[in-house]
């Protein structure tokens, strides 16, 4: 279980008004065709987005933002830095032992191409980020649970299911209860500021192989005394700074979906996003 989500950076503040581009990544990790017992996944890295002046982006999609040949990335998790990678075009210069593999464990990440073992990493240019709204792990009041159920039911339809597939008993509903929610995960900002993940309990199963994004986990946001809105399903968090040292923090989620995969970067207070995602068939 996940206790601190963001701890704040003791370095020294660089300066927001640095004209140099700023470049988020993720290093992620594949299954490898020759695993041993020391190495069972492979990293890869993706520069994903980028920031120059004042706008985020997403790498190929601006002139202005075009990968570096060569980088020096800080590699984050849970707010820690967790060590340095160099790259160069699309290699990895780094020593793979000096790579932290950080086990999934009760988080769900997936992926098209199978089971994720290695949660993905955040990557960032920038030496210092930090979070300056003190996001942490938290509960819902019994308030808080009804006014995002109820946000829930609004964004959440469970599709209708014919026939039986391999001789099964029919699974899927048209409709669940308040006790069929699960509450995945809270985190709340020194603001007061909510980020909550929601999904259908596993029980109510689908109808078929196919995987179904109503029973994938649904995020909803809610800002003070608005009430929650819903920001995205079939994503997961990664991490979350001020990136771009200008007081509001950015939130790196990975994505998966039907042959696609991807990342998305969250921004001004979640009320802008930027995505960059690839397929494979």
């Amino acid at each position: 279980m996940l206790v601190l989500f963001i701890a704040t950076s003791a370095h020294a503040q660089p300066s927001p008004t640095s004209q140099a581009a700023i470049f988020v990544g993720a290093l992620t990790f594949r299954e490898s065709q020759r695993a041993t017992a020391n190495a069972a996944t492979v990293p890869a890295f993706r520069t994903l987005f980028c920031k120059t002046k004042t706008a985020w982006a997403s790498i190929g999609n601006n002139a202005n933002c075009r990968a570096p040949t060569a980088g020096t990335w800080t590699m984050w998790y849970n707010g820690q830095s967790v060590g340095v990678l160099l790259t160069r075009s699309a290699r990895i210069l780094s020593s793979i032992a000096s790579i932290p593999h950080i086990a999934v464990g009760e988080e769900r990440f997936e992926s098209w191409l199978g089971t994720v073992h290695d949660r993905p990493l955040a990557l960032a240019t920038q030496r210092d980020v930090r979070d300056t709204k003190g996001w942490v792990a938290s509960r819902l009041s019994d308030r808080e649970r009804t006014l995002f159920l109820r946000a829930f039911r609004i964004s959440v339809a469970l599709p209708h299911c014919d026939g039986t597939p391999h001789g099964a008993m029919p699974a899927a509903v048209d409709g669940f209860f308040d006790r069929d929610v699960s509450v995945i995960k809270v985190i709340r900002s020194s603001a007061g500021q909510l980020l909550v993940g929601m999904a259908i309990n596993e029980l109510l199963k689908p109808c078929d192989d196919v995987r179904d994004p109503a029973r994938t986990t649904h995020w909803f946001v809610k800002r003070g005394a608005e009430s929650p809105h819903f920001i995205g399903n079939e994503m997961y968090v990664v991490d979350a700074f001020d990136f771009d040292n200008d007081g509001r923090t950015e939130w790196l989620f990975s994505r998966s979906r039907y042959n696609e995969d991807g990342f998305i970067l969250f921004f001004d207070e979640f009320r802008k996003s930027v995505s960059s995602s690839w397929h494979y068939h």
